[in-house]
């Protein structure tokens, strides 16, 4: 692509001693011809102001021209490239490891890029040698371990001999419980404080409270999926009341659990 229209400028002193100095355009097919060339040795320079904006301009080449031959140069422009470095972010900075990334979208060079990337120990996953152009970052859903979503896509522009950093977050999965104070009459189950403690399913050590409001409920929010233990605060038992048994509860991805907590009087 983006071969046609290039300039090449053919200079220097021929055999017979005379300057020389020729210019020759590109077709469509990339290919610049000089005719009639006297014999000797040149220098064939790329005029920069024809390369478009996407690609570097190619280095000088020495040709030698010999009587009544053909000599045939390539010229090779490499596109410009800088590199993108995603950071991958879950809360507690962990299960950041192997994930894969999809850079795609189209250069400013024109071509399709579709290239991937897999995150280090660090969740650090590097895309090198990119071509200038703004891409989309995808993440992989089947590499992201269960009890996150998959990150959102995120567009970035890859700028010449730089390095973008990129910065993907994925939330966890999260539910909520409700929690329901029964006693009998429903009297006294204002202001009892609960916990909830054990481990999510993304591994994170989980230790929240709720407290009841006048109608004996409390409520965790956005509690990362697992199972966990609801315990109460006895500090917060009125006297009369046993402190209720400690409550076993999973929480499931976008749903609201309900469970009830009796404590019972003491006789």
């Amino acid at each position: 692509t983006n071969v046609e229209g290039i300039r090449f400028i053919l200079s220097g002193i021929s055999d017979t001693g005379r300057e020389i100095r020729i210019e020759a355009t590109t077709d469509k097919d990339g290919l610049a011809k000089f005719e009639g060339v006297p014999i000797g040795t040149y220098t064939i320079t790329e005029d920069g102001s024809t390369v478009p904006a996407a690609y570097l301009v190619a280095d000088e080449q020495e040709v030698t021209v010999e009587y009544n031959t053909t000599a045939e140069v390539k010229v090779t422009n490499e596109e410009k490239t800088g590199s993108i470095k995603v950071q991958k972010r879950t809360e507690g900075q962990k299960n950041v490891e192997s994930i894969t990334f999809y850079l795609k979208g189209t250069s400013d060079s024109g071509r399709e890029i579709n290239i991937p990337a897999t995150t280090d120990k660090d969740g650090v996953a590097v895309f090198e040698n990119v071509p200038i152009g703004t891409y989309s970052i995808i993440e992989d859903e089947e590499t992201v371990p269960y009890g996150y979503l998959v990150a959102d896509e995120k567009e970035v522009t890859v700028i010449y001999a730089e390095t973008v950093d990129a910065e993907i977050l994925n939330n966890e999965q999260t539910g909520t419980i409700q929690v329901h104070k029964k006693t009998e009459g429903q009297k006294n189950v204002s202001d009892i404080k609960f916990y909830l403690r054990g481990t999510s399913d993304t591994g994170r050590e989980i230790n929240i409270s709720a407290t009841t409001d006048k109608d004996g409920i409390a409520v965790f929010e956005n509690v990362p999926v697992g199972t966990y233990k609801i315990i109460e605060d006895k500090e917060t038992v009125p006297y009369g009341y046993l402190v209720a048994a400690e409550k076993e509860v999973t929480v499931t991805y976008a749903e609201t659990v309900d469970t009830d907590i009796l404590n019972t009087e003491q006789t």
